[in-house]
């Protein structure tokens, strides 16, 4: 039998991963017990699941690894003001979906080779260059963006 839905914690994303794992492991249907899986104080998970305290990075690994909840890590990551210049959120956890994303960005990567061959070719950027290259950064980004999306559905496939 499931403990009952903290209704304060419904829509935090730490505390649906560890209802999500409870469905196939007992240990995590209630905070006491995954608090001594995790060796995280109760009172501490409580207040993540909560929002009242930010978890540190070790427990999220921790969380992200016992809860088998990639999105963990992408989420917090994308929290942190270094991590949000970084990383883009992840919005969808299907592979077919992200597949297609990917497959749909690295269609351009030819092209994106052969202009930073052209830019780089004579070892000097001018400003018609800059402006171009600007440009090809940010479709590395996106590359880049769907490669992890696609690679946190697939750790999310297997659970």
């Amino acid at each position: 039998m499931m403990s009952k839905v903290a209704t304060k914690a419904k829509n935090n994303i730490y505390y649906q991963a560890r209802l999500h794992a409870a469905e196939t492991n007992s240990l995590y249907r209630n905070r006491m017990k995954a608090a001594l899986e995790l060796n995280i104080d109760r009172n501490r998970i409580e207040n993540i699941e909560l929002g009242k305290i930010n978890p540190y990075q070790e427990e999220v690994v921790k969380m992200a690894e016992f809860y088998n909840a990639p999105e963990l890590l992408n989420h917090f990551c994308c929290s942190c003001p270094i991590g949000c210049k970084q990383f883009k959120k992840i919005g969808s956890y299907d592979i077919f979906k992200n597949s297609f994303g990917l497959i749909s960005s690295l269609r351009s990567s030819n092209k994106i080779q052969q202009e930073l061959i052209d830019i780089l070719a004579d070892g000097i950027i001018d400003e018609d260059e800059e402006i171009i290259l600007e440009k090809l950064v940010n479709e590395m980004q996106d590359i880049l963006n769907n490669i992890q999306a696609f690679i946190l559905a697939n750790q999310k496939r297997k659970e």
